[in-house]
């Protein structure tokens, strides 16, 4: 790798400097340094406070329910320039589910059909354009997005659309595309591990690490489903009567169910087993509630061998937390309906997913710190060498000791640039779950409840006349995402 090749580059010019005495070449060395300041002083930078702070507080306002309030402070940050290029995936994904939540069905859907562009543009980048990435962290770059927001972007496109009633030609396409995403990325996530791995000056060191993820995952390069989509996908076939389709969406449904049991726990297959046979005129009311809140990004630090010293890096793990909800109770013209089941735990699910590329997290981050750990010593080496033979012919000015002194500095500011992008989706949903009711044609009021695991019903009911059509699928989302 073109890094790699760097780092062996700056050991020898190391090495060199010790055999060297040459006037000519100091000169030379002395420009060297200053061409890598220049280089460096572009990307260097003190992140402010200000979107951090900003995020915090759309998070607060997510978990108090203010999804008004979270909006406008989405649109007003965007307006004060804090959503640039290298944010505007964040924006996206944030100010889309929002909408969805407000009902804004369209806005929702031009802002989450954004988003996928935007992951794709950036997924299918070179690594090696990179380079800024590579050289101080990620966060400099744009956000490229996490596999699980990728996903869930085309579920919740994929639920506008049955809200719609725009099924062939719009939710089936959203409906192929979940279905191919898992397989498109496992491959790439295989393509650049290989890559990682196959850098000597990361590996060698990784060996001697015993806090690398690199030996406890095992599980890489294989992503999980999101249920919700498939069961959205499996709604979908069966409304338009796709029946070859709608049977391998939910054999697809009860498998994932299966195979991720340890992510979502809270998930029982049960309820979903005869979805294969559903048809359309055996229901007409869909009811999905989306409860808790996704994974948030934390630091994780550890240390790694290098040479005689170790030097740190960080990385970001994911972290999630328990949603107060314990169950939705369902009321259709005041009279109590069958509970909605869980069918997708999406924080588990992400989380999950997350973990099975700290390998690759976690060598990217290590080679970037073997990088500057190299860079910034022979920095200082070619200074203080540059200034001990001025001394030693009597040519010795201050300007050596500010060059010794930058030099000292730079390496400073590049061990300070590591820094764990902790950038997500702040309101993405926790747990989601689902209910398929036949009501007759004709207009009717359905009531949500979110109840605490004390039985004690969490703020107020949400209350919303709907009317069923014959032939078509009305379909009632709620939200209470904590």
């Amino acid at each position: 790798m073109a890094r790699g090749l760097l780092v062996h580059a700056l050991i020898r010019a190391l090495n060199t400097t010790t055999h060297s005495t040459r006037a000519g070449t100091h000169r030379a060395r002395v420009r060297l340094l200053f061409v890598y300041i220049l280089l460096a002083l572009p990307f260097i930078h003190i992140a402010g406070c200000a979107f951090p702070e900003h995020r915090e507080d759309l998070r607060a306002f997510v978990r108090a329910g203010q999804y008004s309030l979270a909006a406008a402070a989405l649109d007003e940050a965007r307006d004060d320039g804090l959503y640039g290029e290298n944010d505007e995936l964040l924006y996206d994904l944030d100010r889309g589910m929002l909408a969805l939540i407000l009902g804004d069905h369209d806005l929702a859907f031009r802002r989450l059909d954004h988003a996928e562009k935007v992951i794709e543009r950036n997924f299918t980048r070179s690594i090696s354009a990179d380079l800024a990435s590579y050289l101080l962290n990620d966060a400099v770059v744009p956000y490229g997005g996490e596999p699980y927001e990728d996903q869930y972007a085309n579920t919740f496109k994929l639920l506008i659309q049955l809200h719609r009633g725009q099924l062939t030609g719009r939710a089936t396409v959203e409906a192929l595309r979940l279905a191919d995403k898992s397989t498109a990325r496992r491959d790439r996530y295989e393509k650049v591990t290989q890559k990682l791995r196959d850098d000597d000056d990361i590996t060698d060191v990784l060996a001697q690490s015993e806090s690398s993820p690199a030996v406890t995952v095992t599980s890489e390069g294989e992503f999980l489903e999101s249920t919700l989509g498939t069961y959205l996908a499996t709604i979908v076939w069966s409304r338009i009567g796709d029946f070859n389709n709608q049977r391998v969406a939910a054999q697809r449904l009860g498998e994932a169910i299966h195979a991720q049991r340890e992510a979502m726990p809270g998930v029982d297959p049960a309820p979903f087993a005869d979805l294969g046979r559903l048809r359309r005129d055996d229901a007409s009311l869909l009811v999905v509630a989306f409860t808790g809140s996704g994974p948030i990004k934390r630091a994780e630090r550890a240390r790694l061998p290098l040479g005689r010293q170790y030097v740190k890096i960080e990385y970001p793990v994911l972290e999630t937390k328990p949603s107060n909800v314990h169950a939705i109770r369902i009321m259709v013209d005041g009279q109590p309906a069958h509970g909605l089941d869980m069918v997708e735990d999406l924080a588990g699910v992400a989380a999950e997913t997350y973990r099975r590329q700290l390998p690759m997290i976690y060598l990217k981050a290590a080679g970037r710190t073997i990088f500057k750990a190299v860079v910034g010593g022979v920095l200082i080496h070619v200074a203080e060498e540059s200034r001990d033979d001025h001394k030693k012919k009597d040519k010795h000015n201050t300007g050596d000791d500010l060059l010794v002194l930058l030099a000292h500095g730079l390496n400073i500011l590049l061990a300070e640039t590591e820094q764990a992008d902790l950038r997500s989706w702040v309101t993405l949903p926790g747990q989601a779950y689902v209910g398929l009711y036949n009501l007759e044609p004709g207009e009717h009021t359905v009531t949500i409840e979110f109840v605490r695991r004390d039985g004690k019903v969490m703020g107020a009911p949400k209350t919303q006349t709907i009317t069923i059509e014959p032939g078509r699928l009305a379909v009632v989302d709620a939200y209470k995402l904590r």
